[in-house]
């Protein structure tokens, strides 16, 4: 999850900046509106015996936030970020800006708001945090930033040219599909798009998934830039391709399945907050993801699935051996067991209805996406393997 920490001074346009750059899938703590709301009082007014009850409220959101995957983000609207704050937040993904309105404007600002009953008050507060913050605010922005940048999110995919050639790619998505943005300009999917683009000029790309699911928008991003590459994409499902890793195991043009692997389909849901103007735009969100989907299951299925039966399967969140993803059109070659442990989500498989008792006990905290060395050697390996599978099932089948 991403959090964003909007600072600076009174009046300096902290909320309406929040305002205009939030999602529909957002959490905010902004302390004036906690305060008032705390306090009884009117906006802008203070009551000291509550800033206590406010600053505990906001630890106890960010030690909420570590967890967190009912959001897509969180802002934070402070006056500015003490390092003793900076440390609650250290290894989340966290990003700062600061509302760099002069001083004169901020007073200029008071003098209009009607809500701001003690102007002179206020004013000295501006005065106060321009004396106290401006002339280190530069270097305290580098140092945080300098300290962002060891805390950026892993990427939950990793590519690399295989082993075989020059003309052939490998893919692995392992783990949740989450949605971050580092900068403004990199978000998932476009980092996502640049790392395939720097693949080059492949004609074979290897796609591995091992997924319980994450973001539908980011998951149906990702399956329409693999849909329209020009390379053929050979998917193995290494052990599971759950909700939005499903759709994007579509993309591809051969779909692998160990015996052992499933694949999980259902209807896409999200969590949703706002006015009714705001609710209704997320179900229509979600209508066209789930038609999108529907889409990309029917393409695949060819005549062995209808739509009928298709929302069946999707309504009661419908778990696929490999032997019945292939009898729906859903696989295209069933591989031998292998030994790769599905990876599983404690957050996602809480919301999902029929997990397997298999999978359930498998459940553990979530560890870091980060690939250690003896992983990859055995991805590489099943790689190999999925690769000799396959090519053998396609020299008997060109000799028929």
């Amino acid at each position: 999850m991403k959090i964003n920490v909007v600072y600076g001074p009174p009046a300096s346009g902290k909320t309406t900046y929040v305002q205009e750059n939030k999602n529909n899938y957002t959490l905010i703590y902004d302390f004036d509106k906690l305060m008032r709301d705390l306090s009884g009082l009117d906006l802008y007014d203070r009551h000291l015996n509550v800033i206590d009850y406010v600053v505990a409220f906001r630890s106890q959101i960010i030690e909420m936030l570590k967890s967190e995957t009912r959001f897509d983000e969180a802002w934070l609207i402070i006056s500015y970020p003490k390092i003793e704050f900076i440390q609650e937040l250290e290894g989340l993904d966290v990003s700062y800006q600061l509302m760099e309105t002069d001083k004169e404007t901020c007073k200029q600002r008071i003098d209009e708001d009607e809500e701001r009953k003690d102007k002179a008050l206020w004013k000295q507060l501006v005065e106060e945090w321009f004396k106290k913050h401006d002339n280190q605010d530069i270097n305290q922005r580098k140092g945080v930033s300098s300290k962002m940048s060891k805390q950026q999110k892993k990427k939950f995919w990793e590519m690399k040219m295989s082993a075989v050639g020059n003309s052939s790619a490998d893919i692995f998505i392992y783990g949740d599909i989450e949605r971050y943005q580092w900068l403004e300009e990199d978000t998932t999917a476009s980092s996502f798009k640049a790392d395939l683009d720097e693949l080059g000029d492949v004609s074979t790309i290897n796609l591995y998934i091992n997924s319980p699911g994450g973001s539908v928008f980011e998951g149906v991003t990702i399956h329409n830039m693999l849909k329209r590459h020009n390379a053929h994409i050979n998917v193995y499902v290494d052990a599971l391709a759950a909700s939005i890793a499903s759709v994007i195991a579509m993309a591809g043009d051969t779909i692998h399945m160990p015996k052992n692997s499933m694949l999980m389909i259902h209807n896409a849901w999200n969590i949703a907050i706002g006015n009714a103007a705001e609710l209704r735009k997320a179900a229509d969100d979600l209508d066209r993801i789930n038609n999108s989907a529907v889409q990309s299951y029917l393409q695949k299925s060819g005549d062995k699935l209808d739509e009928s039966k298709l929302q069946e399967m999707l309504d009661a969140e419908t778990w696929l051996s490999a032997d019945e993803a292939f009898q729906y059109g859903l696989c295209d070659v069933v591989l031998e067991e292998n030994q790769m442990a599905a990876s599983v989500s404690k957050e996602l498989f809480e919301k999902y209805k029929n997990v397997p008792d298999f999978l359930n006990k498998k459940v553990e905290p979530k560890k870091s996406a980060a690939i250690s060395e003896k992983e990859m050697a055995e991805r590489q390996k099943i790689a190999e393997q999925a690769r000799s599978n396959s090519n053998y099932i396609n020299d008997i089948l060109g000799g028929m």
